[in-house]
């Protein structure tokens, strides 16, 4: 290995503040990005916030839920909301936390604001890296992808920004 690189890792590692998970530590964080509902080989594009809560369970297990809300346009202008229970798996030894989640949850689907709804159950497979700024705060980017039970399901990308808490 070059001396150039040796020095780089050497950098990036004192660069980077610990930050080791337990299982009692906690995270708040909001979510905005891109929303693509795929409906038979189309996909509409679309908008979507969330809301999610993340609970240690292990040092590198956690228990995520997430609300969210988005709307896609398009043929018929889908407004949607989601909530799901995943586990987390979180290399969170580091400054930078990359994580990879596989969860269950239920989508709410309406029509241009009619009372037709309808309800899909989804699984959720997503990956993500958090940056840590502090022990108490972080921001990251995810891809998320939910698959229904018909033939349809959503990809999303965005950014998220977080609180921690309950750590030492």
């Amino acid at each position: 290995m070059s001396p150039f690189r040796v020095s780089v890792l050497l950098f990036l590692f004192a660069s980077s503040s610990p930050s080791w998970a337990g299982p009692d530590d906690r995270a708040l964080s909001v979510t905005s990005g891109f929303t693509t509902y795929l409906v038979e080989d189309s996909g509409a594009p679309g908008l979507h916030v969330g809301l999610e809560y993340d609970r240690g369970l292990t040092n590198s297990l956690w228990l995520h839920t997430q609300v969210a809300f988005g709307t896609h346009f398009g043929d018929g202008d889908i407004k949607g909301g989601s909530a799901m229970v995943s586990i987390r798996y979180a290399l969170d030894v580091i400054k930078y936390v990359p994580y990879v989640d596989l969860g269950v949850g239920a989508a709410l689907f309406t029509e241009n604001l009619r009372f037709d709804t309808q309800i899909e159950p989804m699984i959720r497979v997503g990956l993500g890296l958090d940056i840590l700024i502090s022990r108490r705060f972080s921001y990251g980017a995810y891809a998320r992808f939910d698959s229904f039970l018909s033939d349809s399901g959503l990809f999303s990308a965005g950014l998220r920004g977080s609180y921690r808490w309950g750590f030492f």
